[in-house]
This record gives structure tokens, sequence and C-alpha cells, in this order.
């Protein structure tokens, strides 16, 4: 049984009920203890239906958990006081309320409001939030589940594949002109979303891609564009954003649905396009240098996976030299 108890000039609920131990303060001054015992009553009650299959309360404070984290995220609000406020989201029940806490439900909430990097950012917001709550209140909640994504591998298409790939998507009307930005202008999928029509120079056919926050990863860069299709489609306007935002889970499963058509199993992500493009850069004889100011790569070791993929000067003087 839960009871009220007094702890300087503060009313505390302390106890165990139902095999849920509860120590929560009520905010209220030791005169008070009639509210605090009506606090008692709502507590036992929130215990007794989640016990009983009763109520999805706790289920549902994971809602609460995601305004958390955007606020973190979106403000850089000091990381104690983020979790001070699931703290007081979670009232009045704290570590019981906490230990109810679905780490798997959080991530489903996560993954439907954000995608790609910002997903990860999320994630990582969150698990910092529940490693400083199980500190603070000796819990043992279970990370929100980030698995890393290995950005170091080469996969890429190679251009019948990117031939066939594009015809069929622009024949079905699926994402073709955002597949062929992504594939002819090495772009990140955030990088495509933010595109306006006035990055676009119709005099030099070339396309701006601008550094957006301090902390981003690339440079500012520009792109000379050749492919006539995409010269006009950058044109047909003088402003206004080019694509409809659409999460990176959505157009990846488009476009293994597309290759999986045109005869293409292998695992290729909507990040492998921009590889693609360093790959068609390096076949039309591109060195490291080209590559690193058209990718937008602040570091050249940035840039050195994609040396296996340049054709060596030396290959022409082996051929002649090294024969019998």
């Amino acid at each position: 049984m839960l009871k009220v108890k007094a702890r300087g000039k503060t009313l505390y609920i302390s106890g165990t009920f139902m095999g849920q131990r509860v120590r929560q303060s009520t905010g209220l001054p030791i005169h008070n203890k009639k509210k605090a015992d009506l606090m008692r009553l709502g507590i036992e009650k929130d215990i007794f239906d989640y016990q009983m299959g009763l109520s999805h309360k706790f289920v549902n404070e994971n809602r609460k958990w995601l305004e958390a984290v955007e606020l973190y995220s979106k403000h850089k609000v000091d990381l104690s006081d983020v979790t001070r406020l699931v703290v007081s989201y979670l009232s009045p029940l704290n570590s019981y309320k906490f230990v109810r806490i679905r780490p798997d439900l959080i991530d489903d909430l996560l993954s439907a409001k954000v995608s790609g990097s910002s997903l990860n950012r999320y994630r990582n917001v969150a698990n910092a939030i529940i490693n400083y709550a199980n500190k603070m209140w000796g819990t043992d909640v279970d990370r929100v589940p980030n698995p890393k994504v290995d950005d170091s591998r080469d996969e890429h298409l190679v251009m019948h594949e990117v031939k066939n790939l594009l015809s069929v998507a622009k024949l079905q009307h699926m994402y073709h002109y955002e597949f062929r930005s992504l594939i002819f202008c090495g772009l990140r999928l955030g990088e495509l979303l933010q595109l306006d029509h006035s990055n676009y120079d119709r005099t030099s056919n070339t396309l701006f891609i601008h550094r957006h926050t301090k902390n981003t990863k690339t440079n500012s860069r520009s792109i000379p564009i050749a492919d006539k299709e995409l010269q006009d489609f950058f044109g047909s306007k003088a402003k206004g954003i080019m694509f409809d935002k659409v999460l990176s889970k959505k157009l990846n499963s488009i476009l293994r649905a597309l290759l999986r058509g045109i005869g293409v199993s292998r695992n290729v992500r909507v990040h492998d396009l921009r590889h693609t493009f360093a790959y068609l850069l390096a076949q039309s004889g591109a060195d490291l240098g080209d590559i690193q100011l058209l990718m937008g790569h602040k570091d050249i070791s940035q840039t050195m996976r994609y040396r296996g993929w340049i054709r060596s000067r030396a290959e022409k003087h082996i051929s002649k030299t090294l024969t019998i």
C-alpha cells in the first residue's frame, strides 16, 4: 500500500503497490495532506488499471518522448533539462512509468516522423535521455535500436543499369527526376530535397549546392549539368522548390522495386546513387581531386574510397612494356 509521508516541508508518496515500487514528490506543502491522498489514490488506480490491462496510458507516453527528443534536436536544450521535461511528462510515477517505456515504440514514432541521418540523430538523442534517466533512477531501460549504416561501402550502378533504371522510372512516373538528379549530380537526399529552381543557372547550365548549416558535412559547390533532361527540368521555373518531400524509406523501397524489375538484385540504396555519380566520373577520366570537388567532400580522405575506380595512367605503359 502506498502512503503519504512528510519529508522536510513537502509531502511524498512512497511504498509498494501491486509489486511496483513508488517514491514520488507531490510538490505539496505538509498541511495539504487531503490533496496528496487524492494523488495517492490516482497513482494506485493507474497501477491497477495497467496491471489489469485496462489502460494504454503508459504506451501512449512514448509520444511525449518524441516531443522531448524533438525539443532537444531542434532547440539544443540541455540534456538534463530535456530529461527533467520527460520526468514531468511521466509524473506522478517517474521511474515506474520510465521502466514501462517501450524503446521499439519510440523508434516507430521516430521512423514515421524523420528519416536518413536525421533519424540517426534523433535515435542518439533518445538514447542519451534514456542513459541519463537510467543513471538518475538506477533503472535498466533498453536503448532505442540504432544500427550503424556502412557509408564506406562502394555499391553502385554501372552505365547500362543506370540507363535501364531511368528508362523504367520515367515510363512508370516513379521519381524519375529525383533518381536522375541523384545519379548525375551526386547529391545527398537531403540536398536534393532542399533544391530550389533558383539554385540553377540557365546561362552556364550549372547547379549550385549551398551549405545550409554550420555543421554540415559538405562544402558548397557547383555542378555542371550536361544532361539535357535535367537542364530542361531545372530551368523550368525561375524559383520554387524542385522536389516534393519524400522519406528515404519510401524512396529506397521504390528504387529496389524498380531495380528488381530490370534484373538488379543487389542491395542498392538511394545513397548509392551518389556513389554511382562518383563511379561514372572515375570511369570518364576524372581524378580524385575532381571527384572531391564535385562530391563536396571537405577532406580528400573522404574521397579516397573511390580510388580503386580510377583508371591508372600506368595501365597503358604496363601494357606496352610488361609484355613478352
